[in-house]
């Protein structure tokens, strides 16, 4: 037992689930996050008439690498060291894979701002996303305030953070934390230098109860992910089992291409509360046996029975919080439709995985059923890369696909219209499936990027940090949805749920000149070569990256026949398609010099799909 959980922690570390040097950057990330909310604080403390707001970055002591506290005594720089302790900071709490410790290679951080009285939401998305903006080691900030929790995105450093809002009534728990938060008498080179393990711990703030007095629902909403972080570790009775075991799924999940939340897939959180269902009723449970038991259960669970670590919390623990709607089938028929319900620990209980579509819980238990078959065939060579040697047989299993190509001139322009595409690609795979259609959609992106001349930059992704960009390079994105169809069709149309799901994109007012979209049916022997090699590579920057950011990053090119459907300027299949050798090196022309006029071009017949002169049953594309 001890060598096959040897062998697994081996195989993790070889796709970068355990990095010193990441770690670090995530710490250093943290620290300098707090700072920059620690001079946010005293603009807030200002507005509000607030006689301490002579904070800055030098009454903050980083010796330990994880901490932000003013050490009384101890700084030469703080002109008033006491006063640390008689003004409230904002407490910066990690959750996500941060928080439960399986982060891995360039894994995003999710952080909630728990914020003294004297600071609003409105503040967050001005004055806080101001300092964002002019910071140097920041970059990229997106804020979302009108998202069902309000989010700011950004860099730092190199890392992608999502800061959540909520505020306290009463500052005594903030005061008291900062009080405790030690000083370890280290710098941040010594925390560097000591192995991982035995790093001191960051301390993190503990919310209860009095934290979700007098709050709205947006700030119990940002708090509810805190907090399931919080309930998760301390449910789980074997912590390190525990997180062998999540980054094994995580990982598996990744390669699958099952790991995306806004896909209509299992998002980090759903697999976190997936594994510690398995955690807490095998509490002696090694990681390897957690997993074997993790397959087996939920590859063939009745849903949508639901996953509940506690019961139902549909009232507020204690007065002063607002009532909130709590997940209830019998009471709600909304949450009835819901087929995949896996129930947050916390008040209010809320189905995290709503969702999840009939395509994807498909998908997912047909890869959970692969990965038991692997599972039994390895066992005794305690094999585990195997588990991992995905992705999957993707492209091989399904004869006809429908490939969702968008592009944007501009990096920026890019990542606005990738977003709001991304978010829709949901509704267009629920509405591909009926009786006679089954989609069946891969949680994965391949991406390129186009110079000037057309010609493709093979070595960044069009999502990448660090791409250097120019006025008119042209960035692409390519999504896949495998089409099975039942036995007796020779003919399927699907202009209807393209043409619906072109209308909804085009409603966007934020759409620019550059901007385009194409869909096209495209058959197995048509996939372009590359896009079969980058579904091969398995090297641990494209499975980490996957964590942090749902979309890999890897290449693809536009293949058009006489079955696609385009809306490239005003026409449908107006485009050349690329030969294989156009593939590998350059774009058609008309993607550098495309200015897109509407999205929905006239009705054709292009919507129609010929069962009947593509391949053979044989090749498995029925239903």
């Amino acid at each position: 037992m001890e060598r096959s959980i040897l062998k697994l922690e081996e195989t993790l570390h070889g796709y970068g689930c355990y990095d010193a040097a990441d770690d670090d950057a995530r710490r250093k990330a943290i620290v300098d996050l707090e700072k920059l909310l620690a001079r946010w604080t005293t603009i807030s403390s200002t507005t509000f008439g607030s006689n301490n707001s002579n904070i800055n970055d030098d009454d903050c002591d980083d010796d330990d690498g994880d901490n932000i506290s003013c050490i009384s005594g101890k700084s030469s720089k703080s002109k008033n060291p006491s006063n640390c302790w008689t003004r409230p900071r904002v407490a910066l709490i990690t959750f996500g894979s941060y928080r439960l410790g399986v982060s891995c290679s360039n894994s995003d951080i999710d952080v909630l701002a728990l914020c003294p009285p004297t600071c609003t939401r409105n503040d967050f998305f001005t004055s806080l996303v101001k300092i964002l903006k002019e910071d140097g080691k920041c970059s990229k900030v997106h804020p979302i305030r009108t998202a069902y929790t309000p989010v700011i995105k950004f860099v730092l450093s190199g890392l992608h953070i999502d800061l959540l809002f909520a505020r306290v009534s009463n500052p005594a728990k903030l005061l008291e934390y900062q009080r405790k938060r030690p000083s370890l008498l280290l710098g941040p080179e010594t925390v560097q230098q000591q192995p991982m393990n035995m790093r001191p711990p960051r301390l993190e703030y503990l919310i209860d109860d009095s934290d979700l007095q007098y709050q709205d629902e947006a700030g119990l909403r940002s708090l509810n992910g805190a907090r399931v972080s919080q309930i998760l570790l301390e449910s789980v009775p074997c912590l390190k089992s525990y997180r062998t075991a999540l980054q094994a799924v995580k990982l598996w999940a990744v390669n699958a291409g099952i790991y995306s939340n806004v896909l209509g897939f299992l998002g980090g959180v759903n697999w976190a509360i997936l594994v510690a269902w398995v955690a807490i009723r095998n509490p002696e449970a090694s990681p390897t046996f957690m997993l074997e038991v993790f397959f087996r259960t939920f590859s063939d669970w009745k849903w949508p029975t639901p996953i509940m670590l506690t019961s139902i919390q549909d009232t507020p623990p204690v007065p002063g919080i607002v009532h909130c709607q709590a997940w209830n089938p019998a009471t709600n028929p909304r949450d009835g439709l819901h087929i995949m319900p896996i129930i947050t620990p916390a008040y209010p209980s809320m189905n995290s995985s709503y969702n999840v579509g009939i395509p994807q819980l498909r998908r997912i238990q047909d890869e959970m059923l692969r990965a038991c078959q692997v599972l039994k065939e390895k066992r005794e060579e305690d094999d585990y890369s195997a588990l991992f040697a995905q992705p999957s047989d993707f492209f091989k299993r399904h004869a006809h696909f429908l490939q969702v190509t968008i592009r944007a001139v501009a990096h920026q322009n890019f990542l606005e219209w990738f977003r709001l595409c991304e978010s829709k690609l949901r509704l267009l795979i629920a509405s591909l499936e009926t009786p006679e259609v089954h989609a069946w959609p891969l949680g994965r992106f391949f991406d390129r990027r186009y110079n000037s001349a057309g010609v493709v930059a093979n070595d960044i992704s069009s999502k990448a940090d660090d791409a250097k960009d120019s006025a008119d390079c042209l960035h692409e994105s390519c999504f896949f949805i495998g089409l099975r169809f039942a036995p007796e069709l020779d003919m399927v149309n699907l202009r209807h749920q393209i043409s619906d799901f072109l209308h909804k994109v085009n409603s966007w007012g934020g759409r620019k000149a550059g901007m385009d979209l194409s869909l096209n049916h495209v058959t197995a022997d048509k996939i372009p070569a590359f896009v079969l090699e980058q579904m091969n590579e398995t090297t641990r920057s494209s499975s980490s990256k996957q964590l942090s950011s749902n979309n890999s990053n890897t290449s693809t090119a536009n293949h058009q026949d006489d079955t696609s459907i385009t809306c490239s300027g005003s026409e449908f299949g107006s485009e050349k398609p690329l030969s294989q050798e156009d593939d590998q090196s350059t774009a058609s022309s008309s993607y550098a010099s495309s200015i897109p006029g509407s999205i929905l071009g006239p009705e054709t017949e292009t919507g129609s799909i010929q069962v009947g002169l593509l391949p053979p049953p044989s090749l498995d594309h029925r239903l």
